[in-house]
């Protein structure tokens, strides 16, 4: 993993090219499905690149901390590699410079089959809860309900309205955008979020940028090495745990966190 530099950042093609062939471990990633929302769209979702005007609506539909049109990390999201799920995870974390199995983990977290088409989580029954913008999902897989998150990183689309409906169709789009945002947060641009939430990450991040390997400012031991932990490893954490509950390492962040470095460690996701 390396610390947010972007002048040493892969290129699709670099990744690509060192991403060895391998065989489908989800079968139904590589299967066609039916045009459930007739948007023109049955390819596997494995297969299926991002289209012109889903990369336009990230770069239209966004917070103030998601300007993808200026930030760095946001700017590579191209959604173009196809591959096995596992060649398009390998992909993915070589292309944002973060661990293979941190990435794993993440999947496995939050939709431990890896499944992405029509892989519904956080289900809500009040339909005010089901639609953002212009994205309504109340009834869409679910009956007098609706799922907020979608694919196997459960990215929330009731919050990243943007990413619909490619984040549904599109294993690829699912997760460069997943990666965009956590470079993103571990390189402090999501100040403006956590504004006024009286957290420490604007500090965590300066020390994260000032000085990416050296000791936390937080001393702990990183529980995946055993060493001790490093001010990017704190980002690292941060974000992901973040990412759940939408704080910063609070008590909610914190358990989830746990269960995700428990696969970390553990590496017990499903057969590559």
């Amino acid at each position: 993993m390396f610390a947010d530099d972007s002048r040493i950042a892969p290129t699709d093609q670099q990744c690509a090219n060192i991403i060895p062939a391998t065989a489908e471990s989800v079968p139904e990633n590589q299967a066609a499905h039916p045009d459930d929302l007739n948007v023109g769209i049955t390819s596997p979702v494995n297969q299926m690149r991002a289209r012109k005007e889903d990369i336009e609506r990230l770069r239209d539909l966004n917070y103030s901390w998601e300007q993808w049109k200026d930030h760095f990390w946001f700017t590579r999201v191209t959604g173009q590699y196809t591959g096995s799920t596992e060649m398009i995870f390998r992909f993915v974390a070589c292309k944002y410079g973060i661990d293979e199995d941190a990435l794993r983990a993440q999947a496995t977290t939050e939709h431990n089959n890896w499944r992405q088409w029509n892989a519904g989580g956080d289900l809500r029954t009040d339909p005010a809860l089901c639609q953002r913008a212009d994205v309504n999902l109340f009834n869409l897989m679910c009956a007098g309900c609706c799922f907020q998150s979608w694919g196997d990183m459960q990215i929330k689309v009731y919050y990243e309205y943007m990413t619909w409906p490619m984040v549904n169709y599109s294993t690829i789009f699912g997760a460069e955008y997943r990666l965009a945002t956590q470079r993103a947060c571990m390189n402090g641009d999501q100040s403006p979020y956590f504004a006024g939430r009286n957290t420490t990450y604007d500090e965590d991040a300066e020390a994260y940028l000032t000085d990416p390997y050296g000791p936390s400012i937080h001393p702990f031991n990183n529980p995946i090495t055993g060493s001790q932990a490093t001010n990017m490893d704190w980002m690292l954490f941060g974000y992901l745990s973040s990412y759940q509950s939408g704080g910063w390492w609070d008590t909610d962040a914190q358990n989830y966190l746990g269960a995700l470095l428990s696969h970390w460690k553990n590496r017990d996701w499903r057969p590559k």
